[in-house]
C-alpha cells in the first residue's frame, strides 16, 4: 500500500519526546510516512515554541501540495493564540489549497478556524504525541485511515445507541456537527473566532475538569446564546470530571482544641491558630456528600434541553478516553429518534 505523507505540527503545548517517537513508530507501522516540522520540539513557556513559530509552521505545511494531511501532535494550551497571526496572513497572501486537518481538545480552535475560514476537512481524533495514541485498537485505526486515504468515513460508533438526557428528539434529525474541547469552546465566546453552532449538531467533550467548572461552563454558553438555534447536542467523553469536595474543619476538632487550652482566651486563640494553620487529617471531613459523575453531568446538561429546548444525547466514544474514536467535524449526521447516530455525508 502506497505511504501517505502527513505533516506534523505542534499548535499548543511543549511536545514530550519519548512519547511522540513511540507515535511515530505506530504511524509508520500503518503506512503513514510523518513528516515531522523542525517547530514540533521548539519550547517555549508552556508551548511548543512561540506563538510565531507555531504558526508559521502550520503556514509553511499548509502551502506544501506534497502534504495533503496534517496532524498536530498534541494539546495542551495555545492553539487559540495563532488565529489572529493566521488570520493577518490569510487575508495578506490569500487562503492555502484544501487539507485534512487533524487533532482534537486544545486543538478545537483551530479546527473549527480552517474548516471554517479555510474550507479545509478536518478529523476530531487522537494525536501521535500522546501517550495512549499508541493503545489505539485496530477499530479506531479503520476510520482514521479511510479519512486520510479519502475514502468513504465509517465509524464504530455509528453501530450503537445512545441515550437522550431529559426529553429525546422530536423528530429524526440530520445537519452539519461542530465543537471539539467544552473548555475551548467555552473560552472562545465573545471573541472574533467564537464557534457558531446555530443550525447545527454542537459536540462536546471534556477531560480533567472538576465538575463545577463544567457547570460554570455549560451555563455561560446558556447565558451567552451560544445554544441557541442548535439542532442537537452530542456528549462525548468526559473522562476525570469528578465532583473534588473541600474538606473543611470539624466542630469536634476545634471542641478539643478549645478544652486543651483551657480558659484562657489567648491560648484558645493560638491554638485555633495552630489547627486553621496546620490541621490533621482527623480534624478534617467532607462539606457535603460527593456526587457521582455520570449523575452531576446528567444533570448538567439536562439544562441544555430544559432551558434551551435543545435534545442532548450522551457518551458518544469520542474524546480523551475510554473511547477515542474519530469524529468528522463538518460532517453531516443524522441522529434518529432512538439515538442512532451515523455520518449521512462528509465530502
Amino acid at each position: 500500500m502506497k505511504l501517505v505523507r502527513v505533516g506534523i505540527i505542534a499548535p499548543s503545548s511543549k511536545v514530550p519526546e519519548v512519547e511522540f517517537e513511540l507515535g511515530l513508530e505506530v504511524l509508520r507501522e500503518h503506512g503513514i510516512e510523518p513528516v515531522v516540522h523542525p517547530q514540533v520540539l521548539e519550547s517555549h513557556l508552556f508551548f511548543a515554541g512561540t506563538d510565531e513559530s507555531r504558526a508559521e509552521a502550520l503556514w509553511n505545511f499548509a502551502f506544501q501540495s506534497n502534504l495533503p494531511v496534517l496532524w498536530a501532535a498534541r494539546g495542551g494550551y495555545g492553539s487559540a493564540r495563532l488565529l489572529p497571526l493566521l488570520a493577518k496572513w490569510t487575508k495578506k497572501k490569500g487562503k492555502p489549497p484544501r487539507k485534512l486537518l487533524i487533532g482534537f481538545s486544545d486543538s478545537t480552535a483551530l479546527l473549527e478556524w480552517v474548516r471554517v475560514n479555510w474550507g479545509w476537512r478536518t478529523l476530531h481524533a487522537p494525536m501521535p504525541g500522546l501517550r495512549k495514541f499508541c493503545l489505539l485498537s485496530e477499530s479506531e485505526w479503520r476510520p482514521l485511515l479511510a479519512a486520510i486515504r479519502g475514502k468513504k468515513f465509517s465509524a464504530p460508533w455509528e453501530k450503537q445507541s445512545y441515550e437522550w438526557l431529559g426529553q429525546a428528539a422530536r423528530a429524526d434529525l440530520e445537519s452539519s456537527v461542530v465543537g471539539g474541547n467544552l473548555s475551548v469552546w467555552a473560552s472562545l465566546v465573545g471573541t472574533p473566532y467564537a464557534g457558531n453552532a446555530r443550525g447545527k449538531i454542537l459536540f462536546l467533550e471534556d477531560v480533567d475538569e472538576n465538575l463545577y467548572r463544567v457547570d460554570r461552563m455549560v451555563q455561560q454558553l446558556i447565558a451567552s446564546g451560544a445554544f441557541k438555534g442548535v439542532k442537537a447536542v452530542i456528549l462525548g467523553n468526559f473522562v476525570g470530571c469528578s465532583d473534588t469536595v473541600p474538606r473543611v474543619l470539624t466542630c469536634e476538632a476545634v471542641q478539643r482544641v478549645r478544652e486543651r487550652a483551657g480558659a484562657n482566651a489567648g491560648a484558645q486563640k493560638i491554638a485555633l491558630a495552630e489547627l486553621i494553620s496546620s490541621p490533621d487529617a482527623c480534624d478534617l471531613a467532607a462539606l457535603r456528600e460527593t456526587g457521582e459523575a455520570n449523575e452531576v453531568l446528567a444533570h448538567i446538561f439536562e439544562a441544555v434541553d430544559r432551558e434551551c429546548g435543545v435534545p442532548v444525547l450522551r457518551e458518544l466514544p469520542v474524546g480523551h478516553g475510554p473511547g477515542r474514536q474519530p469524529l468528522p467535524l463538518g460532517a453531516r449526521l443524522r441522529i434518529t429518534r432512538r439515538g442512532r447516530v451515523r455520518v449521512a455525508s462528509w465530502k
